[in-house]
């Protein structure tokens, strides 16, 4: 009852008082709860036309394929996902450029718990664009190597599931999967991440849901 009551007061002081951008450090009267003002909010890179299944961003001038061309609903698939679909469906809102890589780079690697808040909002609007039986029923957030935890002292995947799941009432099985040492994603290239959730990844025994 004490934490309900703090975010509605938190809400309304954040209402009422100026908030500064994350991105351009301008303060602003704030309209959503992403912390951003409307300018930057514009300038972000939105992953409009992406493939359903891997969500990669798709060529707008080069004609691609429907599932439910007899339905009328627009649901674009590549190539590669044609045959070979990566996901039944993959919601990615954000193209890793410009000032969305500047918000995931601080939120990794300097703990920007604000911009944490953005990404996950941004996130939140992505997945409410769906209809309700096309949202999530459990959050996984990716696990991170013991070493890489103890570096970094959080687990950002944890940070983005958790405002996540509060909005959506969902449950956060933040236990389910352990991952094995390695390296780091983001020194590998992209056909071999592709293999990391056969080689580094494992179900646990047993795992807690939250």
């Amino acid at each position: 009852m004490h934490t309900a009551w703090y975010r509605n007061f938190q809400r309304g002081i954040d209402h009422c008082l100026p908030m500064q951008c994350v991105l351009c450090d301008q303060c602003f009267r704030p309209s959503r709860p992403d912390h951003l003002c409307a300018f930057c909010r514009l300038a972000l890179p939105l992953n409009i036309h992406a493939c359903r299944h891997c969500a990669l961003p798709l060529d707008s001038e080069r004609p691609t394929h429907d599932e439910n061309e007899s339905t009328g609903c627009a649901n674009p698939v590549c190539d590669a996902c044609l045959s070979k679909p990566l996901a039944d469906q993959a919601m990615v809102p954000l193209l890793h450029t410009g000032p969305a890589a500047h918000l995931i780079h601080r939120l990794k690697f300097s703990k920007g718990e604000t911009e944490g808040l953005t990404l996950a909002q941004t996130m939140l609007t992505h997945i409410n664009l769906f209809p309700s039986a096309d949202h999530p029923d459990l959050l996984v957030p990716v696990p991170m190597a013991y070493r890489s935890a103890v570096r970094r002292g959080f687990n950002q995947s944890v940070a983005l599931a958790s405002h996540i799941a509060h909005a959506l009432k969902l449950p956060v099985a933040a236990d389910l999967l352990k991952r094995r040492g390695g390296p780091a994603q983001h020194t590998l290239s992209r056909a071999k991440r592709q293999h990391l959730a056969a080689s580094s990844f494992q179900w646990r025994s047993r795992h807690a849901t939250r």
